[in-house]
């Protein structure tokens, strides 16, 4: 492979882009400072919070199979190919699991086989007694991978590190930032509300902080789809390529 050097990891744009993201996630855990009869209706099921985690996850969809387009035009290495029809596959059902398939929204009930081991009584997979914890541990599997591994990876794992973007998308180390501070923000919102006396909804401090937290992790993957197909320039066939200097990648080398 020809040497190329390390792009910029910083530039205006992704800069602004961090900034407005992290003032967003401060306005979401700021709502639980509303008026309990308020904040019940934005948090509940099926509520603003969660129709806006659906929402990013339904744009992450979108922008994958826009990236895949643009992946395929510039004739990029099959498996990197594969890796964004996967991501687009994965935010499809986690979006559809978000919203329990619109059982709520249509009205439909839950078939009696799957209401007896579904811990909530809903059509959906992720509350599976059976499952335990592992839809969220796949989750949290592939949001840490593309948001924060192969960033990492490729900003400081030298050579090996650089050939990542050969065959998985890439993103600006400002995602990692940008997930790192919605975790903190969940941690802080946790001890702040859970002194805070006026704090009167009828969801725990817990149960409502995992859900905006939960919300703000798939508007993050929204925008991460986004720059997934901006990264992927339409045109180019090999060679580096790069956006605003950060969404850098390069012909298969070989191996």
């Amino acid at each position: 492979m020809t040497p190329v050097e390390r792009a910029p990891r910083w530039s205006p744009s992704i800069i602004a882009l961090a900034v407005g993201a992290i003032a967003g996630l401060l306005v979401l855990f700021a709502l639980m400072l509303l008026p309990a009869s308020v904040f019940d209706v934005v948090v509940e099921e099926d509520g603003a919070i969660e129709t806006l985690g659906a929402a990013g996850l339904a744009a992450a969809v979108v922008f994958c199979l826009l990236a895949l387009r643009r992946e395929r035009a510039r004739r990029s290495h099959w498996f990197k190919q594969l890796t964004v029809l996967g991501l687009a596959a994965f935010f499809f059902l986690s979006a559809g699991e978000e919203i329990s398939w619109g059982q709520r929204i249509l009205g439909y009930g839950t078939p009696e086989k799957i209401d007896r081991v579904n811990g909530q009584g809903e059509f959906n997979v992720h509350n599976l007694t059976a499952l335990g914890s592992l839809p969220e541990l796949a989750f949290f599997a592939v949001w840490f991978g593309l948001a924060v591994v192969i960033p990492l990876a490729f900003a400081f794992g030298g050579p090996p590190g650089l050939r990542l973007a050969n065959f998985v998308p890439v993103l600006p180390l400002a995602f990692p930032v940008m997930f790192a501070c919605n975790q903190a923000l969940a941690k802080l919102a946790i001890v702040f509300y859970g002194n805070l006396g006026s704090y009167q909804s009828i969801y725990p401090v817990t149960h409502a902080v995992t859900e905006i937290k939960e919300a703000g992790y798939e508007v993050l993957l929204g925008l991460a789809a986004w720059w997934v197909w901006r990264a992927a320039s339409p045109g180019s066939t090999g060679g580096p390529v790069a956006v605003d200097g950060v969404g850098v990648d390069f012909s298969p080398a070989p191996l």
